[in-house]
């Protein structure tokens, strides 16, 4: 990453207008922009040093993934949730639907749609363990991303991304290539971190104060790791669909529960299941919730 030249504007909207730094980290800094409120890591990871990072054996193991790969009742709701989503914007059931998911871990989710909603679906990744261990388990993913996978054009119904556009170069390019694969009509469903959220907003206010933020490590390591190059606002992720070729675009906010933050010590998960109640009454709640339809 060394070698890299920040990109002197916004990944989101193109503007030159880039404010000082809003997070420093270690490494590097997230950059607020003054037109649309999108949060730009720079120095700007490439395209392969992200697949390098998904790569490593840190980022498989790491905590994050312990409440996500459980699949409690908890993570059914989250996944019928999902799939309610995708049957509402299509106007029909799942069955016999192509979906695709981008960012799809081990498959759980690409599994659930075929077992449960007889979906055709499969998944792309770009964390080889991940990969592997899904496809150990027979189930329908690959090793790629979204633009590499050869997908022919307009042969989706459905695209799905969760947790997802964050960790993409991109994410112009990434939108564009779900357009293209997604048929007349056919469905997006997004989720992402909301950089206006109340959490992100406190992180921000913390990464300022060099007490807090020593003492608050673990929580700024969730809040803004390596693979996370754009935070979005609700703003922002619309104006981008707009552009890329979709409709209706909308954006709605969810709150995470405290049982999908995993590995946290038991004081610092009550403060953040104090910041996550808050966030919610607030109305600045930690996720985005995007959906849109082919135009």
């Amino acid at each position: 990453m060394a070698d890299n030249v920040p990109t002197p504007v916004c990944a989101v909207c193109g503007a030159s207008a880039l404010r000082p730094t809003a997070v420093r980290l270690r490494h590097g800094a997230v950059h607020r922009c003054r037109d649309c409120g999108s949060g730009t890591l720079l120095p700007r990871p490439s395209a392969k040093d992200l697949t390098d990072l998904h790569a490593a054996d840190a980022y498989q193991a790491h905590p994050y993934f312990e409440a996500r790969r459980d699949l409690s009742a908890l993570r059914r709701s989250d996944f019928n949730r999902r799939a309610d989503t995708l049957e509402r914007l299509l106007g029909r059931p799942l069955k016999g639907a192509r979906v695709v998911e981008v960012g799809c871990d081990r498959g759980d989710f690409v599994d659930f749609l075929k077992s449960e909603r007889g979906a055709i679906a499969s998944g792309f990744d770009v964390a080889p363990l991940a990969v592997q261990e899904g496809r150990g388990a027979g189930r329908d993913v690959q090793l790629s991303t979204l633009e590499d996978a050869g997908i022919e054009t307009a042969s989706v119904d459905a695209v799905c991304a969760y947790d997802l556009i964050e960790h993409v170069a991109d994410p112009a390019a990434f939108l564009g290539e779900a357009a293209r694969v997604l048929g007349r009509g056919g469905a997006l469903a997004v989720e992402t971190p909301n950089f206006d959220g109340f959490v992100y907003r406190l992180g921000r206010v913390l990464a300022r104060v060099r007490p807090a933020a020593n003492a608050m490590s673990s929580l700024q390591e969730r809040l803004w790791p390596p693979v996370h190059v754009q935070y979005f606002t609700g703003r922002s992720i619309v104006a981008l669909l707009t552009r890329s070729g979709f409709e209706g675009a909308r954006c709605s906010g969810r709150e995470l529960h405290i049982e999908e933050v995993a590995g946290m010590n038991p004081l610092l998960k009550i403060a953040v299941g104090g910041a996550f109640a808050f966030g919610a009454m607030a109305g600045a709640p930690t996720i985005l919730s995007v959906e849109a339809r082919r135009r």
